[in-house]
């Protein structure tokens, strides 16, 4: 009910008693570190404690793997870690355009230009509105992008520095959960 009146930090704290109660309850961590990544933009450290801990409990899950990858890249610039979860994010779902512009970029962020250049060329094969010219001097920088329906055949100008991107990636795939239902009681007694 608290989800229902948008009254997050309810909710949040309700999940919260029910983790602590039962820290194995299938899902509660992924529930909260999403809710805290989507709607509390003052809980991003306790968003990425709540994913670790998901991740652990589902290490399949390559929506928990986007969304740590993003939120360690974004709020706390660990690049190395952002780019093993975004790896894992791609290899457990290959069709996720987004999540592998995502990778390409932390890529080029972290020197790895032929990496990135391949990524990228696998992001916009997969959805190919994600292409644009400054993306694609972007990430030329040590290999040429080509598509098959857009060959590259004239020179191409000197290579743009890194600049901040901000993209619209392709929504990352809705992680799944079964509908079980727990009950809690919070009463004021001591």
């Amino acid at each position: 009910e608290a989800l229902q009146k948008s009254d997050f930090l309810f909710a949040k704290y309700c999940w919260d008693r029910v983790a602590e109660m039962s820290p194995d309850y299938p899902g509660i961590y992924a529930k909260l570190g999403i809710l805290t990544s989507e709607h509390l933009q003052d809980y991003k450290e306790t968003a990425i404690h709540y994913l670790r801990l998901a991740i652990q409990q589902d290490t399949h899950n390559a929506d928990l793997h986007y969304r740590l990858a993003t939120l360690l890249r974004d709020h706390q610039g660990q690049f190395e870690e952002a780019l093993q979860h975004l790896h894992q994010a791609v290899e457990l779902a290959p069709q996720n355009a987004g999540a592998w512009f995502d990778l390409a970029y932390a890529s080029l962020q972290m020197g790895r230009n032929s990496d990135a250049s391949s990524q990228y060329q696998r992001a916009i094969n997969l959805a190919p509105g994600l292409r644009t010219e400054a993306y694609d001097q972007l990430y030329q920088q040590s290999e040429p992008v080509t598509t098959a329906s857009t060959p590259n055949t004239e020179p191409q100008p000197a290579p743009a520095p890194p600049v901040e991107v901000v993209a619209e990636a392709a929504p990352a795939a809705q992680p799944v959960y079964r509908r079980e239902q727990l009950t809690v009681f919070i009463t004021g007694a001591t």
